[in-house]
């Protein structure tokens, strides 16, 4: 559990600059946003190292990004809210996310990092995320109706 929370802190460190960049600095007339020494003239096919003094940190940041696309268990299916899974519980058309977690954890050994419950051709299966000790990845699918294990990968 301690690596994925080190992976979590890192992905929220990384996009605390980027979001800091993404905000209006207000100047005065005349003045760069750090003052006047920062005015300088800039054309829009000057390189982006030229422009932004930090570009290793916003590359770290998409490649962060593009990892965590690649890895998004759900690959761009259907997933259901926090709220309308809860819903599909109440109404017993998925088993418990405890059991779900019981059902993958016997399937590999590991720390739950992430967790959804979608709709697969009309069926719910939660897909979970397991990190192990070694710091390899699993994506778990258990069929929500039943909690049966559907897949490891």
């Amino acid at each position: 559990m301690h690596i994925a929370r080190v992976i979590v802190f890192a992905l929220v460190l990384a996009a605390a600059p980027a979001a800091a960049q993404d905000r209006p600095m207000v100047a005065p007339p005349g003045q760069g946003a750090s003052g006047p020494s920062e005015q300088r003239d800039r054309t829009p096919d000057e390189p982006r190292a030229a422009r932004d003094p930090a570009p290793e940190r916003d590359e770290g940041l998409e490649r962060a990004r593009a990892a965590a696309r690649a890895a998004d268990p759900s690959g761009g299916r259907d997933c259901l809210s926090a709220r309308e899974a809860r819903g599909a519980i109440a109404a017993k058309r998925a088993v418990s996310l405890a059991q779900a977690l019981r059902t993958a954890r016997g399937a590999w050994d590991g720390d739950v990092i992430d967790y959804k419950l979608c709709t697969f051709n009309g069926a719910l299966a939660y897909e979970l995320t397991l990190l192990n000790d070694g710091g390899r990845v699993a994506r778990v699918r258990i069929e929500a109706a039943s909690g049966k294990l559907m897949g490891v990968r």
